[in-house]
């Protein structure tokens, strides 16, 4: 059934990554972490294998940008490869990193994390968000608007230091 799964979902799973994490490069090693994490968990089937998917996609992704946030290096030559991108949209690729920048931010959970990424980065509806990720649409709304709250107080931090 797994490879069914990966099959029936591995290029759902490869744009989402991709619309993430701005490179085909750090997609392609995304996808290929996507569908570890499900073939280790034990899916309950409350959901559809796509939206289970989805969510474990972009938890991924999360990470993957914690980590190339930590890294000054790796972090300056993702921001330059988003940048560069020819088939990235220039609206989408900076609300990428401003998302991206404000990851490292303790107070910003995995679940808030996710809403920006799905409302600032794919563009989802908060009512499309709700239904993706099986939350109330009002707490959507409240998650999207503490990181926006968040990500600004983030941000003066930074212009107060640089």
């Amino acid at each position: 059934m797994e490879g069914e799964d990966y099959r029936r979902h591995v290029r759902m799973v490869f744009r989402i990554c991709r619309r993430i994490l701005g490179t085909t490069a750090e997609a392609e090693d995304a996808v290929q972490d996507t569908f570890e994490r499900y073939m280790s968990s034990e899916f309950m089937h409350r959901c559809s294998v796509s939206t289970f998917l989805y969510a474990i996609a972009t938890r991924v992704c999360i990470d993957r940008l914690r980590k190339i946030r930590r890294d000054d290096r790796l972090c300056r030559e993702w921001s330059e490869a988003v940048r560069m991108s020819g088939d990235c949209a220039t609206p989408r690729a900076e609300n990428l990193l401003l998302v991206s920048q404000s990851l490292d931010n303790p107070e910003l959970g995995p679940d808030m994390a996710q809403a920006a990424l799905c409302y600032f980065v794919h563009g989802m509806t908060e009512q499309e968000i709700s239904d993706a990720l099986g939350i109330n649409r009002r707490t959507v709304s409240y998650k999207i608007a503490r990181f926006v709250q968040i990500a600004r107080e983030h941000l003066e931090e930074e212009e107060g230091h640089g």
